[in-house]
């Protein structure tokens, strides 16, 4: 009856000691990476405006050593990507509203609602290339 030895040899030991020590630390490295595409295409999908500020806001943050979370600093997010019903705007601290070119004092503004802008799951599906050649980056690094 015949046998099959399996071993490692000797050679093979040092590189695979490699990848587990720098394992983390790679993964690490490839999570910021891959944060920071879906960043930028969170910047390029987000809509204008006047003052960019949904794109110039956008920016990611580590959670956890293996975990990032992606978001726009925004205090319109909200109401950009799930829209707003009609409704009427009234100062707050103020006796009147004011913007540049408008007849004032205005006391009160109807405004008519906006549609939803779901613009994070456009930049979250045109990441997707960009993401997976990193992650297959990360992925060839293993077993290089």
């Amino acid at each position: 009856m015949g046998t099959i030895d399996l071993s490692i040899k000797d050679e093979a030991t040092p590189f695979i000691q490699s990848r587990v020590d720098e394992f983390i630390p790679q993964a690490v490295i490839m999570l910021d990476d891959v944060a920071e595409i879906y960043k930028e295409h969170l910047e390029g999908e987000a809509p204008l405006g006047e003052t960019h500020e949904l794109a110039d806001l956008s920016m990611w943050e580590a959670t956890g050593q293996l975990e990032r979370f992606i978001f726009s600093g925004s205090g319109h997010f909200d109401w950009v990507v799930e829209g707003t019903e009609a409704h009427d705007i009234y100062p707050v601290n103020a006796q009147a509203l004011y913007w540049e070119g408008a007849e004032h004092p205005v006391k009160h503004v109807y405004h008519p609602g906006t549609e939803p802008n779901d613009y994070p799951s456009e930049a979250y599906i045109s990441a997707d290339g960009d993401v997976d050649e990193r992650i297959n980056e990360f992925a060839g690094w293993i077993v290089e």
